[in-house]
């Protein structure tokens, strides 16, 4: 299920279960493995099962495509021009948007102090490669994905 998609990348999955326990059905994925229960934010703020909402959400708030007050303003402007007689509808959607994209942002933050602890080891194994073999060049970088040209 998961060849071809890369370290650096996410997967988003809605379930209740943690990321520890899909993890495990990952046969050994690298990558960053978040959960949404968009089906209890949905039906919590919906009184349906629409989990599209909650899901996007937290797509968005995980990739930082944009900034979440960003999001909030387009979601809403989509949803009043969709659901113009229907205003129940968008404040149950905002309120589905709102929460998806805080859990979003509540498990990457996670995956975060993950990726900086990732760094760390590297930057110590690139220094200690470096100390034994001066002519190699470690030039350690972090841009959130990658450090020393691998991915996290």
């Amino acid at each position: 299920m998961t060849n071809g998609l890369k370290r650096e990348g996410a997967i988003i999955v809605n379930t209740p279960k943690s990321a520890k326990e899909i993890r495990s059905l990952l046969r050994g994925y690298k990558g960053r493995v978040l959960t949404v229960d968009a089906r209890h934010i949905s039906e919590t703020t919906l009184g349906r099962n629409f989990p599209n909402t909650p899901m996007l959400a937290a797509a968005a708030a995980v990739t930082g495509i944009m900034s979440r007050e960003d999001f909030l303003t387009e979601m809403q402007a989509s949803f009043a021009h969709k659901f113009a007689k229907k205003p129940e509808v968008i404040k149950g959607n905002m309120a589905a948007g709102r929460e998806g994209n805080e859990e979003g942002l509540r498990q990457c933050g996670r995956c975060i102090r993950q990726e900086d602890e990732a760094e760390r080891l590297i930057q110590a194994e690139d220094e200690y490669e470096s100390a034994r073999n001066p002519r190699l060049q470690a030039g350690s970088f972090f841009c959130g994905k990658t450090v020393s040209g691998r991915a996290l």
